[in-house]
């Protein structure tokens, strides 16, 4: 061991948090109370590491570039050894083997993989699944992940192949993981999502997961495909997003799913139980959020249906003298030159302001702010994500 004399309690509880964060263990409540003793010991012995590692020419094998290498050279040789070798390195090994390409070398595999239908190439793939699973078994390898070119699509293009039970619960949940990300994993997922509808000739987009959920015959693989569910369906902001998502689930059939999931017994999978109510309860909650918004008028007014919106609006400011004021925001509105990006962008950016004025409490109170900058900077993800499913939807 070292003889370094340990340095002051400050310096040394910097020196340990600098260790566990390189080790992907940040945050540690149980080693942050360790002794001051202990803590030095566990630095003196990572330090004692580098120092050998450098001298050992052995050592080059524990190096990114050779595992970049080495999968560039025989991936099929490489994946199983290197998918127990990434889970005892640092985060700045991860960091590293990101930087030389070693997860786009993984993705690349996985996409060849895929269009090889045959029981060895479904065995490697879900070695390159265990890999990435590895990797991101921390924030910044699930970011790395998420940033590789062509990743998350490629990841979800996996959910369609037949897996064994274990590997295609690993991939769910990667794809969970990374639906909650910030700032917009859930966008790169739904991205994947439209992206895969396209590949299976514009079918209903959510039904390859939904298939995929159907033929899960282990209960892992049915908690984990709710939870995915539940992260595609909840994490959004947007109220009316989320009511939405939903609505293109129950269009293609997920009551049914749902109905059948119900009646699994609690005992037979607490986790399968515990996903079902959460997207139960969110749903509620949605829908009776939705409703107050709505509370003040007449219940024979059909939301979902354009004429009785347009006719009860039409009376509703004829009754208080603001007819004129309707009149001249729908002339507003059909002046725009509609199919055109520009025209799309500022119908969008309409609603979306009209819509926080609308629902904003401290508007009344005189302290509403509504930045036309965030909108601005959102309306080109709505167009591709909203109106797209908006269209879908009537």
């Amino acid at each position: 061991m070292s003889s370094d004399k340990m340095p002051p309690e400050a310096e040394l509880n910097e020196m340990f948090e600098a260790l566990l964060e390189n080790l992907g263990m940040a945050g540690n409540k149980q080693m942050l109370s360790m002794p001051s003793a202990n803590k030095w010991t566990m630095i003196q012995q990572n330090k004692m590491k580098k120092a050998g590692d450098k001298n050992k020419t052995k050592n080059v094998k524990k190096k990114p570039q050779f595992w970049v290498e080495k999968l560039k050279a025989e991936p099929e040789q490489s994946l199983s050894e290197l998918q127990v070798y990434l889970k005892g390195e640092s985060i700045d090994w991860l960091k590293q083997f990101g930087k030389l390409g070693g997860i786009k070398v993984l993705i690349k595999l996985l996409d060849k993989k895929q269009k090889e239908e045959t029981k060895e190439s479904r065995k490697l793939q879900g070695e390159i699944i265990k890999c990435l699973a590895n990797i991101m078994n921390n924030k910044v390898g699930s970011e790395l992940v998420m940033r590789t070119p062509n990743g998350v699509n490629v990841m979800m293009a996996s959910i369609t192949i037949k897996y064994t039970s274990r590997v295609k619960n690993t991939l769910l949940k990667l794809l969970t993981v990374i639906c909650h990300l910030p700032p917009d994993g859930h966008k790169m997922v739904m991205t994947a999502i439209d992206k895969l509808s396209r590949s299976k000739k514009d079918k209903p987009r959510f039904l390859p997961i939904l298939d995929s959920l159907k033929k899960a015959d282990k209960m892992d693989a049915k908690v984990g495909h709710m939870a995915l569910i539940n992260a595609i369906t909840n994490v959004p902001l947007d109220l009316d997003l989320r009511v939405n998502l939903r609505k293109e689930l129950f269009d293609i059939g997920f009551k049914d799913i749902l109905s059948n999931l119900r009646k699994i017994k609690y005992e037979d999978s607490p986790d399968l139980d515990t996903q079902v109510k959460i997207f139960d309860d969110e749903d509620e909650g949605d829908s009776e959020e939705l409703a107050k918004r709505y509370s003040h008028l007449d219940s024979d007014i059909n939301l979902d249906d354009s004429k009785s919106v347009y006719e009860a609006l039409s009376k509703l400011t004829k009754e208080h003298g603001l007819k004129s004021y309707f009149h001249q925001l729908l002339k507003d509105l059909i002046g725009l030159q509609l199919g055109k990006e520009s025209a799309n962008e500022r119908l969008i950016l309409a609603e979306q302001l009209v819509r926080q004025i609308a629902f904003q409490d401290k508007l009344q109170e005189g302290n509403c702010v509504v930045v036309i900058g965030d909108l601005l900077a959102a309306v080109k993800s709505e167009l591709k994500d909203i109106l797209p499913l908006k269209l879908r939807i009537e």
